[in-house]
């Protein structure tokens, strides 16, 4: 198979000094107080992340693992053969391969990520494993408009999170539509946990 080449894009054109003070300013004004995780997402942060989701207590990673597996199948029956695959906030890269390996001959990966160090590490590991497949990384914060990669087949975005309290109602409904206007789209939720829960 011939080694498909990887393409970085980097949209992060933002003074992170700047965005920060303001997003603390602003969260600190809020009742309850909060501050985006973005902001923890460096390499290192990204590194004890991983970590963290090997801890005993703390069951969404695994159970996103688990409904990969269990579906990947089915979801590449929905998706179809030739797909472009667009994974939203896609981490370690650990939890897409279920559904590429179930995926007939997708054309091209697009992990997009903020944490730009983190990803340039697992998307050459990835690429190992995959070698006739194009990925083509983008470094962005995918809260925002992102311009994708030119693309000639079917776009599918992938959104693997069960716990997506990181957005609020508003930002959640327009997130498809800001980010991928023509994909179609796969989510994972969760329902375990109480409305009013923490």
């Amino acid at each position: 198979m011939s080694s498909a080449a990887i393409a970085y894009k980097d949209y992060l054109h933002f003074e992170p000094h700047v965005e920060f003070e303001n997003a603390l300013t602003t969260g600190l004004r809020k009742t309850p107080k909060e501050l985006p995780c973005k902001f923890f997402y460096d390499a290192i942060g990204s590194a004890l992340f991983d970590r963290i989701c090997e801890l005993p207590e703390y069951y969404p990673t695994r159970t996103e693992t688990a409904l990969l597996q269990r579906y990947a199948g089915e979801f590449a029956d929905l998706i179809g053969p030739n797909a472009d695959l667009v994974e939203f906030g896609a981490g370690s890269l650990q939890k897409v391969g279920y559904l590429l390996d179930a995926l007939n001959a997708p054309k091209t990966y697009i992990p997009i990520d903020i944490s730009g160090e983190y990803l340039e590490e697992r998307t050459a590991h990835l690429r190992h494993s995959y070698p006739s497949l194009a990925v083509r990384p983008v470094i962005a914060d995918f809260t925002k408009p992102v311009a994708l990669p030119s693309l000639d087949s079917h776009r599918v975005g992938f959104f693997s999170r069960i716990d997506h309290r990181q957005f609020h109602t508003h930002r959640s409904a327009r997130f498809p539509g800001t980010c991928c206007e023509t994909a179609s789209w796969r989510w994972s939720f969760d329902r375990r946990r109480s409305r009013k829960g923490p």
